[in-house]
């Protein structure tokens, strides 16, 4: 999902699609789901910095989801004012929740943990690219990938402990 949002004098374009996720780890090194989830820990002031943080950062992302010319997070978020800031922050928050929450409802998952290289690496093998993950959203991306691995047959059901045979055709 793209969205053209305003901050004060500004627009920005966020993509909530999964590139914003994989732009999140790559220029953070750490995975949206796991800093928000450290937020839920804290209390006080060292939780709203943390919370401000994260949102800064996943504004950042979703708009470099959308714009592969965007500078530095660094750089370009010394472009608006504290309270263009936080209202873009808090409506990227809000739209990139939604699609989670919209992505955790039509995907059971397969148990695995959710990290930025297991989703690239899911798309890949189902024939994605990297430019699909930044232009499709994130329910269509887990949709597409959960597809894929039906018409491939259930995986969990083949499975079988590898022999030196496996090793050898490589």
């Amino acid at each position: 999902m793209k969205k053209i949002i305003s901050a004060g004098s500004r627009t920005v374009l966020l993509s909530a699609g999964a590139g914003a996720l994989i732009h999140y780890k790559k220029q953070f090194g750490t995975e949206y789901t796991d800093d928000f989830s450290a937020v839920t820990e804290l209390s006080g002031q060292e939780k709203f910095e943390k919370l401000a943080e994260t949102e800064m950062r996943l504004l950042w992302a979703m708009a470099r989801a959308a714009n592969k010319a965007l500078p530095p997070p660094e750089e370009w978020l010394t472009l608006f004012g504290t309270e263009e800031l936080f209202e873009a922050s808090q409506e990227a928050g809000k739209m990139f929740l939604a699609a989670l929450k919209e992505s955790s409802e039509n995907n059971s998952g397969n148990g695995a943990e959710f990290t930025s290289e297991n989703l690239i690496a899911s798309a890949l093998a189902c024939g994605l690219s990297i430019g699909d993950l930044d232009d499709m959203p994130l329910p269509m991306v887990l949709d597409t990938i959960g597809e894929w691995c039906k018409i491939k047959g259930n995986a969990e059901q083949d499975a079988r402990p590898a022999t030196q045979a496996d090793f050898d055709a490589l």
